[in-house]
C-alpha cells in the first residue's frame, strides 16, 4: 500500500530526529521535549527540513514507520507541517482505508469459513490489534493477516483457504519437505487487489524459540473481536503483548520488509504503538501475569526494553512494580544471543539442536543447506538462469565461509 519515495538514505542522526519528531506527534506532545536522545526539538516544523530532499526523506521515514493513518486521524498532529508532506501522508492513509475495506471482507469470509469447518483460528499481530484496540482499523498499516491454527488442523485450514480462492506459495519448502511452521497464501480479488494470509501453526517458526509460546498457551482464553466478526478471536492480551515484544527482538538480526525493502531492528513506531495500546489496556491481573510469564520464560530483558521504549517515546503505561520485577530477573543469555548477536549459521545451529529426533534433525540440516530451487533463485537473482547446482554451490560456499569467519573471531 503506497510506495516509499525513492530518495537517498538519510543520515542516522537525521533519521533519529525524524523518529523523535514523529513519535512526539503521535504521543500528542506540543513541545517535543524529552526525546530518546535527551534533545529538545523545535516547536512545530523545523525550517531546516524545508529543503526538498529533506522533506522527501521525512515522508519516506514516516511511511517506513507505518503511521500515516495514525497521523491523519490525530487531531492537530500535523499542524504547521508543509502541505506536500500532509498531502503525501493523506494519500497513503486514503489508500490504506480503501485496502482495509476490501481486506476486511476477505478476512471475515475466511474466518467464518474456518469456524464453520471446525477450525478455531486466532488472529495475530496487526489485524487482531486493528479491530481490537485501534480507533480506526485502517490506522494499523499492514500488508497481510496472520492466522494461527492448531497443528492438527493444518490440512483442514488449507482446504478452506483453497476453497476461498487462495493459492499457497511453495518457495518456503525445501527439497526435503516443508519444515517451516507457517506458509503464505495469496488471493487476488475481483477488483485486482491482492490479499495475503500468513498461516501459522507455531507462532515463531523457530525450533529454538517455539517452546516459548506453544500453541496451547496461545489458544487458552481467546479474546473475541466482535468489531471484525462474530467468529473472530485473538490470543489473550498477555500473550499478544509478549509476542509483540519478542517480535521486535527477532528483527534485530532477522530482516523484515517494508514495500519490498529489507530492514533490521525493532524501532518501527507502529510496533511501539501496538505495545502502547496493549499496555494501556492491561488490567492489574494481566500485568502480574505478564511479569510472571516473562520471568519464567527468560524474556524479562527484551520485554522491559520494549515496554520502556514504548513508555519513553509514546507515553505507554508501565507500572513501577512490573519494571522492578522485570529488571531484577536474571537474563537468559542464550535467548539474547540467538536474537541479537548470532549469525545466520549460529541461529540455524541452535534451531538444529532444538529439533527433536535424529531424522528431523537430518531433514532440518539438509533443508537449511539445500532449500527449494525457487528460494535459491530468489536469493541470487543475477544467477537465476544458471544451472541450479551452481547456485547451490554458491550457497554452500557462503555458509562455509560464514562458519570459518565466525570460528576465527
Amino acid at each position: 500500500m503506497g510506495v516509499i519515495p525513492s530518495v537517498e538514505p538519510a543520515s542516522e542522526a537525521l533519521n533519529g530526529s525524524f523518529d523523535d519528531f514523529l513519535a512526539a506527534a503521535i504521543a500528542g506532545s506540543t513541545n517535543r521535549v524529552g526525546t530518546s536522545r535527551d534533545q529538545t526539538l523545535p516547536d512545530g516544523w523545523p525550517l531546516a527540513w524545508n529543503a526538498p530532499d529533506v522533506t522527501q526523506a521525512f515522508v519516506a521515514r514516516a511511511l517506513y514507520h507505518g503511521i500515516a493513518g495514525v497521523l491523519i486521524n490525530r487531531s492537530n498532529a500535523m499542524e504547521g507541517w508543509p502541505a506536500p508532506v500532509v498531502g503525501c501522508l493523506g494519500q497513503q492513509a486514503l489508500g490504506q482505508g480503501m485496502w482495509e475495506l476490501r481486506h476486511k471482507l476477505v478476512v471475515v469470509g475466511l474466518i467464518e469459513a474456518l469456524a464453520k469447518a471446525g477450525v478455531p483460528a486466532l488472529l495475530l499481530k496487526g489485524t487482531a490489534l486493528a479491530y481490537d484496540l485501534y480507533a480506526d482499523p485502517a490506522e494499523r498499516c499492514r500488508g497481510d493477516t496472520d492466522v494461527l491454527v492448531a497443528p492438527a488442523q493444518i490440512t483442514q485450514s488449507r482446504d478452506v483457504l483453497e476453497a476461498r480462492g487462495f493459492v499457497r506459495e511453495s518457495a518456503g519448502e525445501g527439497l526435503f519437505g516443508d519444515l517451516h511452521a507457517q506458509e503464505i497464501w495469496r488471493h487476488v480479488s475481483d477488483d485486482g487487489f491482492e490479499h495475503v494470509i500468513d498461516l501459522h501453526w507455531q507462532l515463531l517458526n523457530s525450533p529454538f524459540l517455539d517452546p516459548l509460546m506453544p500453541y496451547n498457551e496461545c489458544a487458552a482464553g481467546p479474546v473475541p473481536i466482535p468489531r471484525l466478526c462474530a467468529s473472530a478471536r485473538a490470543m489473550p492480551r498477555v500473550m499478544m503483548l509478549l509476542h509483540a515484544c519478542l517480535h521486535r527482538a527477532v528483527h534485530i538480526s532477522n530482516p523484515y520488509y517494508v514495500d519490498g525493502q529489507a530492514y533490521l531492528g525493532g524501532g518501527r513506531l507502529i510496533w511501539l504503538l501496538d505495545i502502547k495500546l496493549m499496555a494501556d489496556a492491561c488490567s492489574d491481573r494481566e500485568w502480574a501475569e505478564l511479569s510472571r510469564l516473562a520471568v519464567a520464560k527468560g524474556l524479562s530483558a527484551l520485554c522491559l526494553e520494549a515496554l520502556e521504549s514504548a513508555r519513553a517515546k509514546l507515553g505507554a503505561k508501565l507500572p513501577a512494580s512490573v519494571r522492578e520485577a522485570l529488571s531484577r530477573a536474571p537474563a537468559n543469555h542464550e535467548i539474547g544471543t540467538y536474537l541479537t548477536t548470532s549469525s545466520q549459521f549460529g541461529r540455524a545451529w541452535r534451531d538444529f539442536k532444538s529439533t527433536p529426533g535424529v531424522l528431523k534433525k537430518l531433514r532440518f540440516g539438509l533443508s537449511q543447506t539445500l532449500p527449494s530451487p525457487d528460494m535459491v533463485r530468489d536469493k541470487y537473482p543475477s544467477m537465476r538462469d544458471r544451472p541450479i547446482m551452481l547456485l547451490y554451490g554458491r550457497r554452500l560456499a557462503e555458509i562455509l565461509g560464514r562458519r570459518v569467519s565466525g570460528s576465527s573471531r
